[in-house]
């Protein structure tokens, strides 16, 4: 196993911890957006609630 597949798997394996809690739930929040059995107004408050989760990770940046 070459260095390059090595850390391939360490970073697998550490995903999880790498991860940033924010992101990820805005991205789970973004495929939610994109699904097409969404009605509109659903979708509207979704955006809201993306936007409003944006302004409150800007306002507490170290919580």
């Amino acid at each position: 196993m070459d260095s390059e597949e090595q850390k391939l798997i360490e970073l697998i394996v550490n995903l999880p911890r790498n991860r940033n809690p924010y992101w990820t739930s805005a991205a789970y929040l973004q495929k939610a957006i994109e699904s097409p059995k969404l009605e509109p107004w659903t979708r509207n408050v979704l955006i809201l609630m993306i936007f409003g989760y944006m302004m409150y990770a800007s306002a507490f940046p170290k919580l």
